[in-house]
């Protein structure tokens, strides 16, 4: 019985011999490239406006077809005058606006209408 026993454990003492006799030649790690690439050079700088920043992360052709797009959509709201970007149906700036401009439009629609009447 302990002939087996004897073999295996033989046999697994040579295997971990030879594992830790054998170490590959590897190559040096790289190193890394510094460079100091001053205040414009990074992607990201919390000190920028939005638009500053995305200045840095689209290439110019993205850029310019982004800003015509943000031109466009950029309306005036016709109560508060706020200038906004728009979705493609808004009028006004918001909610409040909204409502203040469609009560005036009622009020204007039934003062016309009690006058005819």
């Amino acid at each position: 019985m302990r002939e087996p026993y004897l073999f295996i454990k033989e046999l697994q003492q040579a295997i971990e011999e030879s594992v830790t006799a054998l170490e590959p030649p590897l190559p040096d790690p790289p190193q890394p490239v510094t460079t100091d690439p001053g205040d414009d050079g990074w992607l990201f700088d919390s000190s920028r406006e939005y638009m500053e920043q995305l200045k840095h992360y689209k290439t110019p052709d993205q850029w310019q077809k982004m800003h015509a797009t943000m031109r466009s959509k950029h309306k005036v709201c016709p109560e508060c005058g706020t200038s906004f970007v728009a979705v493609p149906r808004a009028v006004y700036c918001g909610g409040t606006c909204r409502k203040r401009g469609n009560r005036k439009r009622w009020r204007e629609n039934n003062q016309r209408r009690a006058k005819k009447g």
